[in-house]
């Protein structure tokens, strides 16, 4: 939300190909899967559920150096991730499954859009770079596990569940 002290800055879609093996079904169920989304793109911190419903949860996110909120929201054909402001930044990140044309050929991808909000002095400074979002990295991985077969949709949908363990997608350890 754009303010007199504060405004936002968008960064052009990036494209990453979603690995051949997962269908956009399966693309999107992962995306909606909150808990297991949060676990993969913050791997080494701890990451506990405030709330939680069908289309929203928010989780705490903590290491040693960093705490910070953060809440995902469903999209039809994605996610969107919201951190809540830390000092003068708060960025939000939407992911989403598109269909593009490549010649003769339909190809899924996920496409990144981050938008950083940030006080006014600031947004001069500011410049993205290729690599920007690792949180979208991990995610890219992740979804590269699933389509090799290294973790299975099944091990997908437990995650759902309050009593899961989500170290066990951390350390590859699969029933």
């Amino acid at each position: 939300m754009s303010s007199f002290f504060y405004t936002n800055v968008d960064r052009g879609a990036k494209h990453y190909q979603i690995p051949h093996g997962l269908s956009l079904d399966q693309t999107i169920e992962i995306l909606h899967n909150q808990r297991l989304l949060a676990e993969q793109i913050w791997p080494s911190m701890t990451v506990k559920v405030i709330d939680s419903t069908v289309t929203a949860t928010t989780v705490a996110v903590e290491s040693a150096t960093v705490k910070l909120k953060a809440t995902f929201t469903n999209l039809v054909n994605g996610v969107s991730l919201q951190e809540e402001r830390i000092m003068v930044f708060g960025i939000q990140v939407q992911w989403t499954v598109v269909d593009r044309e490549e010649g003769p050929h339909s190809t899924e991808f996920l496409e990144e859009n981050v938008r950083v909000s940030c006080v006014r002095v600031v947004d001069r400074f500011l410049n993205f770079v290729d690599g920007f979002n690792p949180k979208t990295k991990f995610l890219v991985e992740f979804l590269g596990k699933v389509a090799s077969g290294e973790i299975s949709m099944d091990d997908v949908k437990f995650m759902t569940r309050e009593y899961s363990d989500p170290e066990r997608l951390k350390r590859g350890v699969m029933l």
